[in-house]
């Protein structure tokens, strides 16, 4: 199951889409795990996936559309927040971050997965950011509170009933916080902005050192300032993509606007795979 149905919601399948009409992969699922065929569009087919996805499979693309859907979209505003995804962050990869004021990180723990890497991916994710959470299946409640050695990450379960239930709301912590992680995480054009703020200019020096001298620089702002500057930056790196496409991703079923979301297409596109959505499949 896992590497077909992985398959669908994906930009791969969407690209296929736009190219060719149809997707084989959607029709393959369909077929495989006899979900309804019948005399459906791609929109219908996407639809129908997710939703046996819902009952049987609930991988790491449901939760991240789920989080997507029920909190920046159900509880903020797509023109204030933005979101990340797949960030890497030391050693891990954060799976999701909500970003406005400030910045909170989701780690995902479906159905499907152990708790193996959990106590290093939390500790990497707290070296960059003050509030980090984890959101899982209801089976991985109990051993993850009793497992955690931080008190202060959030708890929340994606239930049965299809919602996210918070079981504990994430408080700060920041004596982890480590320059050189959050330094790795920023584009070049993101940490010369910081450096520029707080110094008024940037190292005049031989470009085979300019990343040094500027890690160095950037190790002397006080860290209170770097976390100020964090949301805002990692927010901007969203919205000079997507911020005038974001009404856009309102117009599509919820099962697909993850995908949507982040597929880096431009509105031309995005409209073109809207309209694909009503091909036959």
């Amino acid at each position: 199951m896992e590497s077909l149905i992985n398959r669908v919601f994906t930009k791969r399948n969407l690209d296929n889409i736009l190219n060719y009409g149809t997707s084989e992969i959607n029709k393959a699922v369909l077929e495989k795990y006899k979900i309804s065929y019948g005399d459906l569009t791609q929109k219908d087919a996407f639809i129908n996936i997710y939703n046996y996805m819902n009952k049987k499979y609930r991988n790491e693309y449901f939760y991240k559309n789920q989080l997507l859907n029920k909190i920046l979209i159900g509880r903020h505003s797509l023109n204030t927040t933005g979101a990340l995804r797949e960030l890497s962050v030391g050693l891990s990869i954060a799976d999701f971050l909500l970003i406005n004021k400030k910045i909170q990180v989701f780690e995902i723990k479906t159905g499907l997965d152990n708790l193996q890497r959990l106590r290093g991916q939390l500790t990497d994710y707290y070296k960059a950011f003050t509030y980090v959470n984890v959101i899982m299946d209801e089976k991985h409640l109990l051993k993850v509170k009793n497992f955690l050695p931080y008190r202060e990450v959030g708890l929340y379960v994606l239930t049965k009933r299809n919602t996210i239930e918070k079981i504990r709301e994430s408080r700060e912590k920041n004596n982890l916080l480590n320059y050189t992680t959050i330094f790795q995480i920023l584009r070049k054009k993101e940490y010369e902005d910081i450096l520029t703020k707080y110094y008024g200019e940037l190292p005049r020096v031989d470009l085979f050192y300019y990343y040094d001298v500027c890690l160095e620089w950037f190790k002397r702002i006080p860290m209170e300032i770097i976390q100020e500057q964090l949301p805002a930056t990692l927010k901007m790196r969203y919205f000079k993509k997507y911020k005038e496409k974001n009404s856009l991703i309102l117009d599509f079923p919820p099962a697909l606007r993850e995908v949507i979301y982040f597929s880096n297409y431009s509105e031309k596109k995005i409209n073109n795979f809207k309209s694909c959505l009503m091909n036959k499949l």
